[in-house]
């Protein structure tokens, strides 16, 4: 265990957690709408859908509901292929790896 969870224990984690959710809210948000603007066709159910699959998976978390569940059952392949295009996106890499470590180094 590292030495900040050895002194705060619980309250650390309950910190990265409300940090995991913040960021993981936020890239939804962001995707959601690089997704409706990608798909002018789609509209904006369909997009958060996608956004909402792609963050769960990305960080690692299932999804909270059937409409959830049933979109990445059916559109598996096109999840897939957007979470393999976030290796592309410096920002969103640069994100997700910094907030792993600090989770990483606080649950040690």
């Amino acid at each position: 265990m590292g030495i900040l969870a050895r002194f705060f224990g619980n309250r650390v984690r309950s910190q990265i957690e409300n940090c995991r959710s913040g960021v993981s809210q936020t890239l939804a948000i962001f995707l959601c709408e690089r997704y409706a603007n990608q798909h002018g066709d789609w509209d904006i159910e369909k997009a958060a859908a996608l956004a909402a699959a792609v963050t769960n998976e990305l960080f690692g978390l299932p999804l909270s509901n059937a409409k959830g569940r049933a979109f990445l059952q059916v559109n598996g392949p096109l999840v897939e292929t957007a979470l393999r295009k976030i290796k592309d996106e410096p920002r969103i890499c640069h994100i997700v790896s910094t907030f792993a470590h600090y989770a990483w180094q606080c649950r040690r």
